[in-house]
């Protein structure tokens, strides 16, 4: 079922938002970590003083799929990314991030969404620590088509 790039983009974090916001508080004490989603304004510099996540995705492919005239079918293929942060200073960072780690690994696993946007091979990579924050990553791959002419 072809999908258009947007309608793909908001079915991908749809997935994502529905599961968070029914279980991410019961990893940090009730309160649902804020998700900061692409093209939203980001203070960079302001230190990490809570528990936090940050989506993006990056399009790998996007190859013809049909070879006939009139309205061609397109693939999208790519990688849907969720970097979660604690605090330096969080006793409980490791067992937080791990668990909406999972949280979110779960949401894609086997999942496919009503537009035909398609999740594989979702992982978590643990990540050192920076100056700011401990962090951890969820990497999903995803494919979808669209119509293009």
């Amino acid at each position: 079922m072809p999908i258009t790039y947007d309608a793909a983009a908001d079915e991908m974090y749809a997935v994502l938002n529905d599961a968070w916001r029914a279980g991410s508080g019961e990893f940090n004490d009730g309160h649902v970590p804020p998700i900061r989603w692409p093209y939203k304004f980001e203070d960079k510099k302001q230190a990490v003083t809570e528990v936090w996540a940050r989506v993006s995705r990056q399009t790998v492919r996007e190859g013809q799929a049909t070879l006939r005239d009139g309205v061609k079918r397109f693939t999208s293929d790519g990688l849907l990314f969720v970097q979660i942060f604690a605090p330096l200073n969080d006793a409980k960072a490791g067992w937080r991030l791990q668990r909406l780690a999972m949280l979110a690994r779960n949401s894609f696993r086997g999942v496919s969404t009503p537009g035909g946007v398609w999740f594989r091979n979702t992982r978590i990579q643990e990540l050192p620590s920076d100056a700011k924050a401990y962090q951890i990553k969820v990497v999903t791959e995803y494919q979808y088509d669209e119509l293009g002419g």
